[in-house]
């Protein structure tokens, strides 16, 4: 996931790479707080058609009516671009429904996204074994960061991608 992560932050930048960190912010016994800064790493040279051509792919992901993830982004207050993902354990060439199998045997869901799509401010990605639910934590991990804690910039406080 770590991996998938970056992946995805690097694509919203047009391949420029930063160093991972999870340190927010560091407070010291007097209450001063200092705050930790991303590194920047490599970066990874591409002609921007074919960034932008990979990131529209991500968008319509979302916004598209065809997209796999139009149900988690058609009510977004914020643009997101994405990918999801199955990663199949189980396989027959006898047609069987998910829910006959135990659970052990069912499809792993990924979902990768960052947000919002002009001015990225979060990169995420999800895996959830033998379960569907990639998505959904997604779409609750992104809400949390950008509506609750209020990290969405005011670029994008209007609905970028409108009610269906």
């Amino acid at each position: 996931p770590l991996q998938m992560a970056m992946a995805v932050a690097t694509l919203s930048m047009d391949g420029k790479r930063m160093q991972p960190h999870l340190l927010k912010k560091i407070v010291s016994p007097d209450g001063t707080t200092v705050v930790t800064r991303p590194i920047m790493a490599d970066e990874i040279k591409l002609p921007k058609k074919d960034w932008d051509e990979v990131q529209k792919g991500m968008i319509d992901v979302i916004k598209a009516p065809y997209g796999t993830g139009f149900r988690f982004g058609r009510k977004t207050p914020y643009s997101v671009a994405a990918k999801t993902g199955t990663a199949q354990v189980f396989h027959s060439n006898v047609r069987y429904h998910e829910t006959d199998l135990p659970e052990y045997l069912r499809d792993n869901s990924t979902f990768i996204a960052y947000a919002p799509v002009e001015n990225p401010q979060i990169a995420i990605a999800v895996v959830v074994e033998h379960s569907e639910l990639a998505a959904s934590i997604a779409r609750k991990l992104l809400d949390q960061y950008l509506i609750i804690e209020k990290h969405l910039p005011k670029s994008s406080s209007s609905p970028a991608n409108p009610p269906s």
